[in-house]
C-alpha cells in the first residue's frame, strides 16, 4: 500500500509547470468523484452509505492536504516570480492572478466549511437530509468554483509563465514544490 501523498516517480519537478497542469487533472478528477459521489447520497442505497462516504473522504483529504500545497505552489513560488516582471505579458495575467488568488481563498473557505460539515455527517447514526442537501450545495459550489479556475491558469497562466521565467527561475518553483512534498521532520532540541 503506497503512503497517503507520495509523490509518483513520474513526477518531474524540473518542469513544475507540467507538474502544476498534472495536479490540476487530479482536482478535476476529484471534483468529478465528488460530484457522482454527492449524487449518489441524494437516495443512497444503505449498503453502499459507507462506499460512498469513503469516496467522499478521499476527495476531502485531497484538498486538505495536496490541494494545500498545489496553492502554495502557485501563490509562494509561482505568482511571486512572475509579478517581478513588468512586460505587457505580465500586465495581463496581473489582474488574472489577483483574481485567481481570491478564488484560492473563497476555495479554502468551501473546502472547510465542508471539512467542518462531512465531520459531523459522518459521526450521525443516520444521513441527515438537511446536512446532505448543504453539502451538496458547498461541493456545487467548490465545482463551479474550480472549473473555470483549472481552466485559466492552464490555457493562460501556465503558458504565460512559460513566456516570462526563465529555465533557472522555473528550477527553483520545481524545487520549491519538491520540498513542500518532503515530510517534515521536527528535531528536538535539549
Amino acid at each position: 500500500m503506497k503512503p497517503l501523498n507520495a509523490i509518483p516517480p513520474q513526477v518531474d519537478f524540473t518542469k513544475p509547470l507540467d507538474v502544476l497542469f498534472q495536479c490540476h487533472q487530479k482536482i478535476a478528477a476529484n471534483l468529478e468523484t465528488l460530484r457522482r459521489s454527492v449524487e449518489s447520497l441524494q437516495k443512497p442505497d444503505k449498503a453502499a452509505v459507507g462506499d460512498i462516504l469513503n469516496a467522499i473522504n478521499t476527495v476531502v483529504v485531497h484538498f486538505a492536504t495536496a490541494g494545500i500545497k498545489h496553492t502554495a505552489d502557485e501563490e509562494q513560488s509561482l505568482f511571486p516570480r512572475m509579478r517581478a516582471y513588468n512586460t505587457q505579458i505580465v500586465s495581463e495575467v496581473f489582474d488574472v492572478v489577483d483574481q485567481l488568488e481570491d478564488q484560492h481563498k473563497r476555495a479554502a473557505s468551501v473546502e472547510n466549511s465542508m471539512n467542518q460539515l462531512f465531520v459531523t455527517m459522518v459521526a450521525d447514526e443516520e444521513l441527515d437530509s438537511n446536512k446532505v442537501a448543504l453539502f451538496t450545495d458547498l461541493s456545487e459550489s467548490l465545482y463551479d468554483l474550480y472549473r473555470p479556475h483549472i481552466q485559466m491558469e492552464n490555457e493562460f497562466v501556465f503558458p504565460s509563465a512559460g513566456k516570462i521565467l526563465s529555465a533557472e527561475e522555473l528550477i527553483a518553483v520545481g524545487r520549491e514544490m519538491f520540498q513542500r512534498r518532503q515530510p517534515q521532520i521536527l528535531s528536538s532540541r535539549s
